[in-house]
């Protein structure tokens, strides 16, 4: 018995998709097939996994910290200090979650970079 698996990722409304293909044979391989496949999915994670990195503010502080407070469930100083400093909001966000961290913070003015 062999398993084929077909893995594809796209970001956004992106027009490009990447796909994986990987086939297993368990019969042949035992736990080694199981270890690629843990591989092959952890490689999808990462491939898959983003982070949000806060350049300026802009014009709209407090609404930005308004803002990266309702999407981190964050305390008021604890948005305030992340948006005060800087640097990596969030990591670890899907392509849905990065749509709406960029489209939030794009409408508020901030400067901000998309990160893997």
């Amino acid at each position: 018995m062999q398993i084929t698996i077909q893995v594809s990722s796209k970001l956004g409304n992106s027009a490009q998709t990447t796909i994986t293909t990987t086939t297993l044979d368990p019969a042949k391989e035992g736990s080694k097939a199981l270890l690629r496949l843990v591989r092959l999915i952890e490689n999808q994670e990462q491939m898959s996994s983003f982070g949000i990195l806060l350049t300026a503010a802009g014009p709209k502080k407090i609404q930005t910290i308004k803002f990266v407070r309702e999407q981190t469930g964050k305390g008021l100083k604890e948005a305030k200090d992340l948006v005060d400093r800087g640097g990596l909001l969030v990591s670890k966000l899907t392509a849905e979650q990065v749509h709406v961290w960029t489209q939030g913070l794009g409408e508020l003015g901030a400067s901000f970079e998309v990160v893997k």
